[in-house]
């Protein structure tokens, strides 16, 4: 007999959606053509792959202990689906599975309900045609903040599959020399070749390969101060970047735009390629060394 509460629907999971009545507990995940995982809601950002990893398997994975069928509930004085909580779930998840370009994309609910006695969940089928009493670690595992969502790192191309540096800077207080100010943006572009780095811009020259490889190192071990909040549209530090960063490596690409102060000393308004979200970064030792190096 089949014990599993999903089926063909939960084998390519392109997006997740949590839709939680608590407050701050709703989520959108989705993966794009390079299965790569990003927060869509509450904010833009990219996300944790083991934490997704492990929302996935469990619904792949998902089995009931017990089960019975809907099509008595509420008759002749038996329960009905809000003694189990499913008339109005706190917690739907909701599934998209399959790719509109092949063969369209798929739409599956969820409902999760009350705890049983025995500490175990009611869920309601996708059909709707049968509750199930599945293990309490469904709800645990979908129960996520944005904090434990998001991915911590920056950048995320190591030094042994980077394949390419580009540094621009503009004459901005406090991201550029003073001296060179009124030489306008200074652009560096590296590029490796097997064990070798080489300048391409602003001169044809070899490069310190332990240099590069230093400074690839300290873009990994970066990380967000503080998230704000979208950007308005034409807004926010992609618009107008005093520094750009753009890593390459492994046939993807990194950008970090820093704008302008964001208060305190050696920390600015930040903003990551394709993301909305504007956040704080401390810079000012990061930014020194690549002008430096």
């Amino acid at each position: 007999a089949r014990r599993r509460v999903l089926g063909p629907e939960a084998a390519d999971i392109r997006a997740l959606e949590v839709k939680a009545t608590a407050p701050g507990a709703s989520f959108r995940l989705v993966r794009d053509d390079g299965d790569q995982w990003a927060l869509q809601q509450p904010l833009e950002w990219p996300a944790n792959p083991a934490a997704v990893s492990a929302i996935i398997h469990e619904l792949q994975l998902l089995e009931h202990e017990v089960s019975f069928p809907t099509r008595d509930l509420g008759k002749n004085g038996n329960p009905g689906l809000a003694d189990y909580g499913l008339a109005s779930p706190k917690i739907v998840v909701v599934i998209e599975s399959g790719h509109p370009k092949r063969g369209g994309v798929s739409r599956t609910e969820l409902k999760i309900g009350d705890v049983t006695k025995g500490n175990r969940l009611y869920v309601l089928s996708p059909a709707g045609d049968r509750v199930h009493v599945v293990n309490r670690s469904l709800v645990e595992s979908v129960s996520l903040s944005p904090d434990q969502l998001r991915l911590d790192a920056l950048f995320t191309i190591p030094v042994f599959i980077a394949r390419s540096l580009s540094v621009v800077t503009t004459a901005a207080p406090g991201l550029d020399d003073p001296a060179r100010a009124s030489a306008g943006s200074l652009r560096i572009r590296l590029r490796r070749d097997r064990d070798r780095w080489s300048f391409e811009t602003p001169i044809v020259a070899r490069a310190n390969k332990l240099a590069v490889d230093t400074t690839i190192n300290d873009l990994n071990v970066l990380r967000a101060k503080t998230l704000i909040g979208p950007a308005a549209p034409g807004t926010g530090p992609a618009s107008a970047p005093t520094l750009r960063i753009m890593l390459e490596g492994n046939g993807r690409h990194e950008t970090l735009y820093l704008g302008e102060s964001a208060g305190a000393p050696g920390e600015f308004l930040a903003q990551l390629e394709g993301r909305t979200t504007i956040f704080t970064v401390r810079s000012e030792e990061h930014t020194s060394e690549l002008q430096s190096r």
